[in-house]
């Protein structure tokens, strides 16, 4: 796997950016992101592709999944900070392919079911189950 910085997309350089700007510092790695990527990448092409974060922070981990989606899938993403909910949304404004949500991982309901699920803040310990049940079996899929 590739340690070159030249491998950082540029959206995951500028929600880090966004990020150090703001003081978060509990933005995903540069080998997690690249995980996230190539798990996305498991779904890119996929016409119904859709995934899920819940810990936004400032759009770090979303960029990666999102660089791994490829051209047709949409992510879905929530941050409880409404502060940096809003920033994240403003790294991602170029089409409807991702949505920032505000609120805590719940929210998650409204959109799913998905065929990725990336659990960085909450839903990881509390409501694992309910987390769980936003998932789309490969049953509903064929």
């Amino acid at each position: 796997m590739s340690r070159d910085p030249r491998d950082v997309p540029q959206l995951v350089r500028r929600a880090r950016a966004a990020a150090a700007e703001h003081g978060f510092t509990l933005s995903c790695t540069d080998e997690v992101g690249r995980l996230l990527r190539t798990l996305a990448g498991a779904l890119a092409g996929a016409v119904d592709a859709v995934a899920a974060e819940s810990g936004t922070g400032t759009g770090v981990g979303a960029a990666w999944i999102l660089a791994g989606l490829g051209s047709r899938g949409r992510l879905v993403t929530v941050e409880h900070d409404p502060e940096r909910a809003q920033v994240a949304a403003g790294i991602f404004t170029e089409g409807p392919r991702v949505t920032v949500l505000e609120g805590d991982w719940t929210r998650l309901r409204e959109r799913g079911p998905y065929a990725l699920l990336c659990c960085g803040g909450g839903g990881k310990r509390a409501g694992r189950e309910q987390a769980i049940e936003l998932l789309v079996t490969l049953e509903q899929r064929l």
